[in-house]
């Protein structure tokens, strides 16, 4: 996956508020946030059979134990899971 560098010399992984990760062996992710309360993520990888992308939307984010990105990514790694 490509990255900026930011002054530091360490890479972002942040921009216009997309965010993109390693999330597993040849398995990335981009997606946003939503300031907590959802998230949309796309994953895909190397070898993958197909593609997917994990939506999850909330009513609010007050207490949260687990956040609406984790939620998705554990979703997205189930079904990817079945896929490889």
């Amino acid at each position: 996956m490509d990255t900026s560098v930011i002054k530091n010399g360490k890479p972002s992984y942040f921009g216009l508020g997309w965010e993109a990760a390693e999330v597993g062996e040849n398995i990335n992710a981009i997606g946003h946030g939503g300031a907590g309360i959802s998230s949309i993520r796309h994953f895909y990888g190397k070898g993958l059979k197909q593609n997917i992308n994990v939506i999850f939307l909330s009513n609010g984010a007050k207490n949260w134990k687990v956040y609406p990105n984790s939620i998705g990514a554990n979703i997205a790694n189930i079904v990817m899971t079945e896929l490889q």
